[in-house]
């Protein structure tokens, strides 16, 4: 090749390729290796921790090869590899496109934009794959049907701005290098960028870069010679089948010559992608490049809805379907005319929805869906059916496994997401306008100069055509709830009243019995990054490099024995340029690879058996799960401020002060309701709920370990109500709830690097898990709690050592106030010295620490904790420090009456000087405490009743206050608790979540309502989990 000797190419082939051709005469184990071999293995093998996680062995174990044979591969020169065998094709195309670049300089014309610049020097590239296409499309009465020079042209276009994309990065490199070594001429910056790439045009100069980095010259080959097949493949279908595409989706009309080809999506299966065809009229039609059989038989299951629910029509798009391929009609989006129109449209979103969430479907993002005025229309189906490929965890999650497979999964309701670039939803009912991709993309700055460099900026997000637009503006699902819910209802009841019809012997279901559907194994983005960040010049070199960078695949595939089989695969796939692909049939437990590639037996059962199984368990039990669930994903979506402080609510309760047994029957109601939430398989319960996520907007998942909102803290709720009640069943669900939390602490002493990622707090880290843990033990007197006690102070140690965050909920102060607690209920010395640690760099940064309102994150926190901890050691320095930081709370600028909550409010600043009772000595400190108690009185009740920023963490202030003596909380805390139980009676608990969902957990939810019944009626029973105290406080 130009002037390239040998086997040029060898360095190109793959890891899995060179074991081949190993296996065909290559080399054999050496009892020497060099010392570059034995480098070479050592970093590979700590890449992405593969060596640790056991994930290498599994690598060598799919190649069949052993590590020494690998040393030995790693040791031999690809060209001994490659003597003797022909050279691939990739590398034939590469030689025969470089016989094609000119013999001498031709500088781009002034002002030519970089990429047509580096466009032209990729063009050998473009006018071989157009003269290989020109070859191969050639089925009889083509030129009449089809403008070819139109399509020929847009293929050239796509073609080379696709093969720009894959080599800039190199040949900005060598754009720099150049530069460096002083090569490059011309009076101005761009003359000296034309210069260079007048020089890399050349035959000789872009030989040498296609020798030097031959694995350029292969994803540049490949990605031509797939162009070719795949687009000679589609010209050929259309030839032959456009008298029935006219028939069957514009039947009456002639759209004229096919004048265009737009690929619309991700490449699968050597280079094919769904296309939009365009004719000469304007008309257009879809082609898919796979079997479109799914997309009839779920126009035939949406036809027999549409007749149960004739007032909420769906509409179905025309299929033509062909052998593992077809066409379907194009649907445009279209305004709706007024609110009526909008709110029908969710409704038949919600029906649409019921339907989706009972056939399994997935992956139902933005671009999947168009809004013609008020029909939602799905325009892709291939993951119907789509069966469950559990994510492996440190012990089996009930809540987990019912999320994976509710309506949630189907993607279409909100799931925001948090990437560099801030919060994006790209769900069916997402599609924000203005939204910007999570990832930064590449850019280049002082593009087309010879100073052209890499940058990372926004991206934005393709602009959706998914949700229904009233005068311009797009309507917002979330202001559509009730209609939403409403469609969702009234879709799942039609379906539960007629299951039969689909899952009779003769029923609907069965047609998708062979249909070959998409799995899904791992989100497209991670192939897409790979694909993208694998053309960095570093690793064009040799592909052993690309190779460790798809290794990511295997990290991430720890545990997982699903995805362990398809690893092999997907990097296949890859160095096809392609996004892998793998399909099943519904009626069967196999996998195939887009490659062809089949894997037998990799599902636990088909698809259909599991489908059936879930329509014959719908229910009311059933919809009620899945109905919280759409609720609270409308709710997370509407965000507002974190910890937002309930406004009082107008009504005044008639109502008498609660005896603690009322309180007990009303905190048993709110358990039980806990417990029927809960998803528990016998051995391990959790549950779902909303978590914040950044800019206000929260996402459902199921609870995690913290004490906060995770299953500690419901599970403490019910085991205190347990201990009062002596009510078995409290006691059982607690203990099943944190059977999974020694499980936990064990994995994570096994990488204890991952607690500073948890972090120290007393309600989000691991000083309060260390406080759940050991209050947990005691009140349900089990051993297994009671030993995991000291690895979670150990792991809250490690985190506190790097803790940024200083405050109660979340950081120093927090973690302080539960080693103290822990260290009073378990006497373990370590407890007392994480205490003493988190103390000293409080102390230290108090005197710089800003003012902030409130208990959970501020001043009056941190000053409560190192008075708490002035009190367990005696150091007065501790407690001067706690002094004058309450003081400044209270008599800062922040504290405002109407401020009413725990977390941030006035309440909180309060029940923390009431909890030191040393400090009630102080006229205006005990005057503060008292306006707050007045303040509760004159605004009665707030909205929310949750501890953190409703109506019980107000509460807890009475209470701490009243048993302190102050009169004010007295004469005030039994009026508020009976307003409150009247409340309770009447309309339910309100929790403090996202748009008042009900959620379990301790801090927004049920859990820490039923708390703090138990402490307005119990006190001297129960330990205030707010103030994270070992015991009772005692009047």
């Amino acid at each position: 090749m130009g002037g390239a000797g040998g086997a040029w190419w060898a360095p190109g082939l793959t890891l899995a390729e060179r074991v081949r051709a190993a296996e065909h005469g290559g080399p054999v184990a050496a009892d020497a290796v060099s010392e570059h071999a034995v480098r070479r293995l050592r970093d590979w093998r700590s890449a992405y921790e593969l060596g640790t996680t056991g994930q290498f062995a599994h690598r060598l174990a799919a190649l069949r090869i052993t590590e020494r044979q690998f040393l030995a591969l790693l040791d031999t020169p690809p060209a001994a590899l490659a003597d003797g065998s022909d050279a691939p094709a990739w590398a034939e195309f590469t030689e025969r496109a470089l016989g094609l670049a000119p013999d001498g300089a031709s500088h781009p014309p002034t002002g030519t934009p970089w990429s047509d610049a580096f466009a032209g020097v990729l063009a050998p590239f473009v006018t071989a794959a157009c003269a290989d296409l020109r070859q191969r499309v050639r089925a009889p009465g083509t030129s009449t049907v089809v403008d070819l020079a139109a399509v020929y042209a847009g293929f050239a276009d796509a073609l080379r701005r696709r093969l720009v994309a894959m080599a800039s990065r190199t040949f900005v490199l060598e754009l720099n290098a150049a530069r460096a070594a002083g090569r490059l001429v011309g009076p101005t910056p761009e003359h000296r960028f034309a210069a260079f790439v007048a020089d890399l045009a050349q035959r000789g100069r872009l030989t040498r870069v296609m020798t030097d980095y031959p694995v350029l010259a292969r994803i540049l080959a490949t990605a031509c010679r797939h162009a070719v097949e795949a687009t000679a493949e589609l010209l050929d279908r259309f030839v032959a089948d456009r008298a029935e595409i006219l028939r069957r989706l514009f039947p009456g009309r002639d759209p004229g010559p096919l004048a265009g080809v737009d690929v619309a999506g991700d490449s699968h299966g050597h280079g094919r992608a769904v296309a939009l065809l365009r004719f000469a009229s304007g008309a257009r039609v879809v082609y898919r490049p796979r079997s479109v059989a799914v997309h009839v038989h779920f126009n035939e299951v949406l036809d027999w809805l549409n007749g149960l629910l004739p007032e909420l029509e769906l509409r179905t798009l025309t299929v033509l379907a062909r052998d593992g391929y077809g066409w379907i009609e194009v649907v445009d989006r279209a305004a709706c005319s007024d609110a009526v129109e909008v709110g029908a449209f969710y409704r038949r979103q919600g029906v649409l929805l019921a339907l989706l969430y009972l056939l399994g479907m997935t992956d139902i993002h933005h671009e999947n869906l168009i809004a013609c005025a008020d029909q939602p229309v799905l325009v892709d189906v291939e993951t119907l059916l789509h069966p469950d490929l559990p994510v492996p965890t440190a012990a089996p999650d009930p809540a987990a496994r019912a999320l994976r497979t509710s309506v949630y999964r189907t993607a279409l309701l909100p799931q925001p997401l948090i990437g560099e670039r801030g919060l994006l939803d790209i769900s069916g009912l997402g599609g924000d306008p203005g939204a910007q991709q999570l990832r930064e993309a590449v850019e280049w700055a002082a593009a087309g100069t010879d100073t052209m460099h890499l940058v990372r900026g926004a991206a934005p997000v393709r602009a959706a055509e998914n949700r229904p637009t009233l005068h311009g503006v797009p309507a917002d699902a979330a202001e559509y709830t009730g209609e939403l819910l409403a469609g969702f209802r009234a879709g799942y009841r039609a379906i539960a009243r007629c299951a039969g019809d689909l899952t009779g012997p003769d029923g609907l279901l069965r047609r998708f019995a062979a249909d070959e559907l998409r799995v899904i194994a791992r989100s497209t983005r991670t192939y897409t990054v790979l694909l993208s960040e694998s053309t960095h010049p570093d690793v064009l070199r040799d592909a052993l490099d690309r190779d460790q960078i798809f290794d990511l695949l295997w990290a991430a595939s720890v545990d997982d024995p699903v995805r362990n089989r398809l690893v092999s695969r997907e990097i296949e796939q890859l160095w096809d340029g392609d996004v892998p692909l793998f399909t099943c049939r519904p009626e069967d437990r196999d996998l195939t690879g887009g490659d062809g590639v089949g894997f037998v037996d990799v599902l636990d059962e088909p698809v259909l058996a599991t489908t059936l199984r879930k329509i014959a368990a719908m229910g009311a039990v059933d919809q009620r799960d899945q109905e919280w669930i759409v609720q609270a994903a409308l709710a997370g979506r509407l965000g507002g401020a974190r910890h937002e402080c309930a406004e009082p609510v107008p009504v005044r309760w008639e109502a008498t002060a609660p005896d603690p047994g009322r309180l007990l029957t009303v905190a048993c109601g709110i358990a039980d309701k806990i417990i029927a939430d809960a998803y528990d398989d016998g051995v391990f319960a959790n549950w779902l709920g909303l978590e914040p996520v950044d800019g206000g907007h929260s996402t459902i998942m199921p609870l995690g370990a913290g004490l906060g909102n995770g299953y500690p803290g419901t599970a403490l709720f019910l085991a205190e109500l347990a201990r009062l009640t002596d009510v078995d069943r409290y006691a059982e669900a607690a203990n099943r709830a944190v059977r999974q939390l020694p499980v936990l602490l064990t994995a994570m002493e096994a990488r204890p690097h991952l607690a500073s990622t948890v972090g120290s707090g007393g309600f989000t880290g691991l000083g309060g898990i260390a406080y759940a843990a050991a209050r947990l033990a005691d009140l349900l007197q089990d051993d297994a709690l009671g030993d995991s006690v000291e690895p979670a102070v150990r792991l809250a140690a490690i985190a506190a050592a790097t803790e940024p965050q200083l405050g109660v909920l979340d950081g120093l102060a927090g973690c302080l106030a539960a080693m103290l607690a822990v260290s009073e209920l378990t006497g373990l010395p370590l407890a007392a010295e994480t205490a003493r640690d988190c103390a000293k760099r409080l102390l230290a940064a108090a005197p710089s620490l800003p003012a902030q309102p409130g208990f959970a994150t501020g001043t009056a926190g941190i000053g409560w904790a190192l008075l708490r901890f002035a009190q367990a050691e005696g150091d007065e320095r501790y407690a001067e420090a706690g002094s004058e930081m309450l003081a400044r709370a209270a008599t800062g600028p922040f504290p405002d009456l109407s401020a009413h909550s725990w977390c941030h409010g006035v309440p909180g600043i309060a029940v923390a000087i009431a909890d030191q009772g040393r400090l009630l000595a102080d006229p205006a400190l005990a005057a503060f405490v008292d306006r707050a108690a007045t303040a509760v009185s004159r605004s009665g009740l707030v909205g929310d009743h949750s501890l953190c920023h409703g109506e019980l963490g107000r509460q807890e202030m009475l209470s701490v206050a009243a048993a302190r003596g102050r009169r004010a909380a007295v004469s005030v805390r039994s009026d508020q608790a009976g307003q409150l139980v009247a409340a309770l009676d009447q309309a339910g608990p309100r929790c403090g979540a996202a748009g008042g969902v009900s959620v379990p957990g301790l801090l927004d939810g049920l859990a820490g309502i039923g708390h703090g019944l138990l402490r307005i009626g119990f006190a001297d029973h129960v330990p205030s989990a707010l103030l994270l105290h070992a015991e009772p406080t005692t009047s």
